[in-house]
């Protein structure tokens, strides 16, 4: 029927065999405050075996004897020895025989030792502190709910099947998660599995704690509510872990959604979708749920009771078994299911990165000799090369200057002599150098000051020099590079030209035309003048009225009064028609008709349109026909920049001999650009490991210091912590050694030593022949945390030894000694030639000391420095007594034995798992 009622029949036939047999049977039932857990899951078991054992005494199976249950509460927050009162109080008031409750750890562990001691039985149904399982002092006690020992040894189970010998473990510290990893946290120790503890109270978020999780770890173990464990496999899929490197596991002790809250990646909200993907990277580790028929009915017996009784109703998340990790350590597959790893990967993932959590990893880096080759070699190459890069701009910018400062575009005014305008109302005759026609244009400046940038983009108008013979593979290189410049103009954040004319289109020194004078649309916005007004027929307006020569009928019909891409086309159009012509927009025209009676034509919408004429001009066909089609009546009709590029490559492939010439110079520049991209992250790659290499010799804040030129000062630490360690009879081995072999000894064991320190907060000074000296708190200072952390790492160390193998001699057992002493030190840099950072200070004498007075396999802590250790209440100590120091007189000494859950622990500690939530479990280990 269940444990309840077992229980509470073992009370009964023991009551009623016992020498002073009774009739009158009482068991006290302590639950926990009104509406708790245990309340509505225990109260209706007991109900049901009450009412069993009752039914069967009225049925003649026991002897004629009346039952009853004594019912009290407790507060699980308040004073813990409520329950063992309450206990003693019913035992010598009315003299029961059992005790259910109370559900809390703390009240039960003293219910637990009385009921030992008066021999009854004593059952809870939420109790799971570890210290409970102890069955030599708690004799007569049993639990029917999870146990915590029990789900460890699952996880160990599961650690074991898949060789995983590293974790990272995410937990919270409340209720039950923080018994959990109590257990957890002693499991994984005893079978030597290195554990990265992230407590959650310690980020201010959950993606911090799931980002610290993984620095460390690719298998991470979760121990907190359903909503938690969801928004923690949501962080995982934002930083990129669902990629198959990484595995999750949450435990689940039992089915209650009101104490774990829902487990399912449900939440009906937007992140539902990435919430399933990640937890097809989740296994859950629960306890195995009975499936007899018995228990099924029990069940719904107590489901009954909670719904009519106590309104509570419970809900079951259906679950797929892939195997048993039994708690005896025992890893069972189950028939027919195939665990699916995530992002399709075949194997379980790695433990560990292939070259470390820092790349640390030997075989992950070339050899020193090559890698300095390597960058002198790839240095001066590129100090060579950026020598001459320098020297052709500083020449080619010189040159530039000269020529720019000659200003050989400068006419004097007096040299300018006025005729009527031949090609239009703009052109002048310049006296000097045969009569050349050059363009006069207005500007609206009182003053103009030539600054340099102004003196690099003046230029001439080629269009109307006659001196220059202009073939037709020039003129469709100067389209082309109009259509180039729409094309960008179009696809860029400007969108387009708005103001395309001739005298817009500028060629630089290397015949390259260019687009000028678009944009700035607000700016210019009113600057046109009005069609309509009286003054628009004066002489003054008469550059702006040939402007008007560019614009499309939509624009003059005032139909679309703001620039379009369609009217950019429109003015491309008429400037081909200028560079075919080589004059004036509407040239063949302009000799009868003045530019308003144009503009009117051009308004009329005559059919067919009236455009500019060519003439007998002998041009290509294909150019001239899509010169008309920019001329399109229909905006939509006209084609895009990004046609008129395409049409004008396949006609000028061939005939174009500038732009080949252009094209290649081109091709060259991209090829010297991307070899001196080539050079430059070849060169940074290996500034990179250069920096790596003197960050393993000094530490990163000096190294920094160093690479920039400022000196460093030496600096007074007030309070540090330095650890000393050598080899046990290590003269002795060496004699038995060859020099090979000692060297491959010493570097096998710290290899070993470094990947382990690099998992704590501390800085490795040096090693000298067997020598391992290692601080923490500089030379950035870290509070007291330095005792903590040079602890933590000593212990790793010295278990570490214990499964070393000397490759030489594979049957010695290698031995080690070490000290620890915590005080004040002065650090800096020494020397300038392979510089070191060196410690300074009766602080490192007395450390030396604790090593040198230590024994083997043991680890010797000063008195300053178990003071600190003491306050983190994690550490477990011996007192060694006093001991001569040479210079320091008798000192009070002790030995550091190891953590305070470890099995083997001679401490009795005043505490129990309740009160030890609040240690910092950040960086055990």
């Amino acid at each position: 029927m269940g444990a309840i009622f077992l229980y509470l029949l073992f009370s009964v036939v023991s009551a009623l065999t016992s020498d002073n047999a009774r009739h009158d049977i009482k068991i006290l039932s302590i639950y926990g405050e009104i509406a708790s857990i245990d309340q509505v899951r225990l109260l209706p078991a007991v109900q049901i075996a009450v009412n069993t054992i009752n039914q069967r005494v009225r049925d003649g199976l026991y002897h004629n004897f009346t039952f009853n249950v004594l019912h009290e509460t407790v507060n699980c927050d308040q004073f813990p020895i409520r329950g063992p009162s309450l206990a003693s109080e019913y035992y010598f008031r009315e003299v029961i025989t059992a005790v259910v409750g109370p559900p809390c750890s703390r009240q039960n562990i003293g219910v637990a030792d009385l009921a030992a001691f008066w021999n009854i039985a004593a059952i809870s149904g939420v109790s799971s502190a570890v210290e409970l399982s102890d069955k030599t002092r708690f004799t007569t006690f049993t639990r029917t709910s999870f146990l915590a020992d029990g789900l460890a040894s699952a996880v160990v189970a599961t650690m074991k099947q898949y060789n995983w010998k590293r974790c990272s473990f995410i937990w919270s510290s409340t209720g039950y998660w923080s018994i959990m990893e109590k257990a957890l946290a002693g499991k994984l120790q005893q079978a030597n599995i290195f554990v990265h503890f992230v407590g959650l109270e310690y980020f201010d978020t959950t993606t911090e704690a799931m980002q610290e999780a993984g620095r460390l770890g690719r298998i991470i173990v979760m121990a907190t509510d359903g909503p938690v464990i969801r928004q923690l496999m949501l962080d995982a899929f934002d930083l990129g872990y669902i990629n198959g490197e990484f595995v999750f596991f949450n435990i689940y002790p039992f089915t209650d959604d009101v104490q774990f809250k829902d487990f399912t990646w449900r939440a009906l909200d937007e992140r539902d979708g990435d919430a399933k993907t990640a937890y097809e990277a989740l296994l859950t580790i629960s306890v195995t749920e009975p499936t007899a028929e018995d228990v099924k009915n029990f069940r719904s017996e107590i489901e009954m009771i909670q719904l009519n009784e106590l309104n509570y109703t419970a809900l079951v998340d259906q679950v797929v078994a892939y195997f048993l990790a039994e708690s005896a350590g025992v890893f069972q597959a189950v028939p027919g299911k195939e665990i699916l790893w995530p992002a399709g990967v075949t194997a379980p993932p790695l433990d560990e990165p292939k070259c470390g959590f820092y790349n640390e990893k030997p075989n992950c880096h070339q050899t020193e000799g090559w890698g300095t080759i390597a960058i002198v070699l790839v240095t001066t190459l590129i100090l060579a090369f950026a020598s001459v890069l320098l020297f052709a701009w500083v020449y080619r910018r010189l040159r530039r200057e000269s020529e720019v400062m000659k200003m050989l575009w400068k006419i004097k005014y007096d040299d300018l002599t006025f005729t009527s305008a031949r090609k239009s109302s703009n052109s002048s005759k310049f006296s000097g150098d045969g009569g050349r026609d050059v363009l006069v244009k207005r500007i609206s400046k009182n003053v103009l000051t030539l600054s340099r940038d102004i003196l690099e983009e003046l230029t001439i108008d080629i269009l109307e020099n006659d001196s220059l013979n202009i073939e037709w593979a020039f003129k469709y290189s100067l389209m082309t590079d109009i259509f180039w410049g729409l094309n960008y103009l179009h696809n860029s954040v400007i969108g387009m030209h708005g103001r395309l004319t001739s005298s817009n289109c500028v060629i630089d020194s290397r015949f390259v035309l260019k687009l000028t004078d678009y944009g700035l649309f607000k700016f210019r916005d009113g600057e046109d003048v009005d069609q309509t007004s009286s003054t628009y027929l004066n002489s003054e307006y008469e550059s702006e009225r040939t402007e008007l020569l560019w614009r499309p009928p939509e624009y003059l019909l005032g139909e679309q009064p703001y620039p379009t891409k369609a009217a950019d086309m429109y003015a491309a159009g008429i400037v081909m028609q200028e560079i075919i012509l080589r004059s004036g927009p509407f040239e063949l025209e302009s000799g009868r008709m003045t530019v308003p009676e144009i503009l009117d034509k051009v308004k009329a919408r005559e059919e067919p349109p009236f455009r500019p004429d060519f003439g007998e001009e002998q041009g290509t066909h294909d150019v001239i026909q899509l010169c008309r089609s920019c001329w399109s009546e229909k905006p939509e009709d006209r084609p895009t920049a990004s046609a008129l590029v395409n049409f004008m490559k396949s006609i000028s492939r061939k005939a174009n001999y500038t732009n080949n010439i252009l094209f290649r110079m081109e091709k060259y520049a991209n090829n010297l650009e991307a070899l001196v991209e080539e050079r430059t992250a070849a060169f940074l790659e290996e500034k990179k490991r250069s920096e790596r290499l003197l960050y393993e010799v000094l530490p990163r804040s000096v190294a920094d210091q160093l690479k920039t030129g400022e000196p460093v000062d030496p600096e007074t630490y007030e309070c540090v912590t330095i650890y000393f360690s050598d080899i046990v009879e290590f003269t002795k081995l060496s004699a038995q050694s060859t020099p090979m072999q000692v060297v491959t000894l010493l570097n096998d064991l710290y290899l070993c030593f470094d990947n382990i320190i690099d998992n704590f907060d501390v800085y490795k000074v040096e090693t000298i022949g067997d020598t391992y000296m290692v601080a923490s708190g500089l030379p950035i200072r870290n509070g007291d945390f330095h005792a903590r952390e040079i602890a933590n790492m000593a212990i790793a160390l010295l278990r570490r030894v214990e499964n070393f193998t000397v490759r030489h001699l594979p049957s010695y057992q290698l031995k080690l000694r070490a000290g620890i002493h915590s005080g004040s030190v002065v650090a800096g840099v020494v020397g300038s030639k392979m510089p070191r950072f060196c410690l300074f200070g009766d602080t490192v004498n007395t450390a030396s000391r604790m090593e040198s007075t230590s024994t083997a396999m043991k680890i010797q802590v000063s008195y300053e420095a178990k003071e600190i250790m003491d306050s983190f209440v994690v550490f477990k100590f011996e007192d060694r007594g006093q001991i001569e120091i040479k210079g320091k007189g008798m000192c009070t000494t002790f030995w550091l034995l190891g953590h305070v859950w470890e099995p083997d622990s001679k401490l009795q500690l005043n505490y129990n798992a309740d009160e030890y939530s609040y240690i910092e479990h950040t960086k055990f280990f």
